[in-house]
């Protein structure tokens, strides 16, 4: 049986579509491009997808870089089968103590909690509450607040990181995002949370999807941190993932493709321009030094001031300039 008999819901039939990308030389021209969808829920999707054994694409991937160790490597690397187990247990795994502070608000909310209409009585001018008159009471005139209806928003993080990424920038990427979320739903936003992975070889692209809340769940903050900051799953799970992919270009082995561009991503997964999308951390201004200032500069390069006060929300949580 092939992986999409096996797994249905995770590798979804390869489709062909148009698409006219920019060229390095400033063309655009329509071409035929192979699409590799491939969809999960969550790390747990992940795990099990894995741990079921997919089949490897061995006509291309003769050598599995998820599995390969770093020479000369300066600290303990994990194995592809400790990273996978990671995703779900993992006993030496704590959150950061101001990632959780960070979550603070996240916890307290109701998820899809609507304000509802609230009675403002007065002494006069509005409806007449009957009951209240009888009893004697001067406020016994009413009006209704209006409801306020939450807003739905898409957030798409790309984490196609390169090799050049440290922990350090991978970490407060994660930061920033809880941050963003955090602001959101405080801002009556119910928010549809994407981590997408893209990367294509010529007019071969495929396209990783992990979402990790839809409208109206509760976001898992673990789940996010360990995707997002965790640059082992990118190297071990993303790519084991890639090997799966009935690709056909023999060169995919050289470097697992290259991550789409912007522009491309947009078109291939169909966002409008008030969805938010976030880069890796080099392509947003993170640098991994000082947290305060990474957040300023990832928000300026995403005008997310349009949707959040992100001066506000630093003060919120106590993430001073140094």
């Amino acid at each position: 049986m092939t992986n999409y008999e096996r797994f249905p819901s995770n590798i979804l039939e390869p489709t062909i579509k148009k698409y006219a990308f920019k060229e390095c030389d400033g063309t655009c021209q329509e071409k035929d491009y192979m699409i590799y969808p491939i969809r999960f829920d969550g790390l747990e999707d992940i795990y099990y997808f894995l741990k079921n054994n997919p089949q490897i694409n061995k006509k291309i991937f003769e050598v599995l870089q998820s599995q390969s160790i770093p020479k000369n490597s300066d600290k303990k690397v994990r194995t592809y089968e400790e990273t996978l187990n990671s995703l779900i247990e993992d006993e030496n795994f704590y959150l950061p103590e101001e990632y959780i502070r960070f979550s603070n608000y996240l916890s307290q909310m109701t998820l899809m909690e609507q304000k509802t209409k609230k009675r403002k009585y007065t002494n006069g001018g509005g409806m007449l509450d009957t009951r209240r008159l009888s009893s004697g009471n001067p406020s016994c005139y009413y009006h209704n607040n209006k409801i306020e209806i939450q807003k739905s928003i898409q957030l798409n993080i790309n984490i196609a990181y390169g090799a050049t990424i440290n922990s350090k920038q991978a970490e407060h990427l994660a930061y920033f995002v809880l941050l963003i979320i955090n602001g959101l739903q405080k801002n009556n936003y119910d928010i549809n949370v994407n981590t997408i992975y893209l990367t294509n070889y010529l007019q071969e692209i495929i396209d990783i999807d992990i979402n990790l809340k839809k409208e109206g769940e509760k976001l898992n903050i673990q789940e996010l941190y360990k995707i997002i900051s965790n640059v082992d799953f990118n190297r071990r799970i993303l790519f084991r993932i890639i090997e799966t992919v009935d690709v056909k270009n023999e060169y995919w082995i050289s470097n697992y493709g290259t991550p789409c561009k912007r522009d491309q991503i947009f078109k291939i997964k169909n966002l409008k321009e008030d969805d938010i999308y976030i880069a890796p951390p080099n392509k947003i201004g993170i640098i991994g030094n000082n947290l305060y200032d990474d957040i300023i500069r990832a928000s300026e390069s995403l005008n997310i001031n349009n949707f959040l006060n992100i001066e506000e929300l630093l003060e919120e949580q106590k993430i001073l300039k140094k």
